[in-house]
C-alpha cells in the first residue's frame, strides 16, 4: 500500500502532494500506546525532540507531559515553518531550525521534496528509492550542524529534570548520540527510531545504538511502536532506552 501511494503521489503537483501528505500525517501519527510502556508515569519536565519535522511528536509529548518544555529540532525549512507555527500556538514548544550530529560543521542534506520526514544527511540506498519512489525527488542543500551538548549545555537556564530525548533522524541517530553524551548522561529516557531495512547509506543499526547507550547507563526497554510489512517482516521500530536506576 505504501509503495502504491508513493507511486501515485510522484505524479501529482508538488503542492497537492504535500497537502495530501499533511492530511495523512494528521490521521496516522506514531501509533504509540497511550501508556507509553509506563513512561507516562515518569515526572518528565524536559523533552528534547530531535527530528521534530512539523511537530507531530512534540505536540503529543506536550499533551502527555503538560508541564514539560519541549525543545524541538528540525533542519528542513518547509517542515520547520510548520513547527514554528505550532510553537506559536503552544508556548511549551521551543523550535530550533538546526541539524544535530557528532561535531560542529556544515553538512550536505538530502531534502526530499514530497516527503520531508524521510529527508536525511545520509544518502538514500537503491532499496529505499525502489520501494519508496517518492524519495527520489530531492535536492541537496548545505545546512549547519551543531552537537546536542553544544546547544543544550549552553542554554542560559539549565533543563529541568527529568529529561526525555527522542531521536528520529533517518539513520543518523548514532552521530546525534556521539554529539550528546553529556546530555544523555543527564537524561532518564531515550526513544530512537531504528530501521531494520537499509534505507540510507551507513545508517545506524540497533547494535550500534545499543553499544553507544549501554555505557551511559541505558537498558533496552521495548518498542513504543513498530511497523511490519505485509509479509510480516519488521521494517522499523521506535525503541525505548531507560536508565537502569529508573526501572
Amino acid at each position: 500500500m505504501k509503495k502504491i501511494l508513493s507511486q501515485i503521489l510522484t505524479h501529482l503537483p508538488y503542492g497537492v502532494t504535500n497537502n495530501i501528505l499533511d492530511l495523512i500525517q494528521e490521521k496516522f501519527v506514531e501509533n504509540w500506546d497511550e501508556r507509553l510502556l509506563g513512561l507516562r508515569e515518569l515526572p518528565i519536565k524536559s523533552v528534547i525532540d530531535i527530528g521534530a519535522n512539523k511537530g507531530q511528536s512534540s505536540q503529543k509529548f506536550s499533551s502527555i507531559f503538560p508541564s514539560a518544555k519541549i525543545y524541538a529540532f528540525e533542519p528542513t525549512e518547509v517542515a520547520y515553518q510548520k513547527l514554528s507555527k505550532l510553537a506559536q500556538k503552544n508556548p511549551s514548544i521551543i523550535p530550533y531550525n538546526l541539524a544535530l550530529g557528532d561535531e560542529e560543521k556544515e553538512v550536505e542534506f538530502y531534502q526530499h521534496l514530497y516527503y520531508s520526514q524521510s529527508s536525511s544527511i545520509l544518502k538514500n540506498t537503491n532499496f529505499h528509492e525502489a520501494n519508496n519512489p517518492i524519495t527520489k525527488d530531492q535536492k541537496l542543500v548545505k545546512i549547519q550542524q551543531l552537537t546536542l551538548d553544544q546547544v543544550i549545555l549552553s542554554l542560559p537556564i539549565p533543563l529541568e529534570q527529568d529529561i526525555l530525548i527522542k531521536i528520529d533522524v533517518q539513520g543518523y541517530e548514532d552521530r546525534v548520540i556521539k554529539g550528546g553524551i553529556e546530555v544523555l548522561k543527564k537524561a532518564k529516557v531515550c526513544i530512537s527510531e531504528i530501521s531494520a531495512d537499509i534505507y540510507y547509506e551507513d545508517q545506524a543499526s540497533f547494535e550500534k545504538i545499543f553499544d553507544l547507550l549501554k555505557p551511559l547507563g541505558y537498558s533496552y526497554f521495548g518498542n513504543l511502536d513498530q511497523v511490519v510489512a505485509k509479509t510480516g517482516k519488521l521494517q522499523y521500530i521506535d525503541a525505548i532506552w531507560i536508565k537502569r536506576d529508573v526501572v
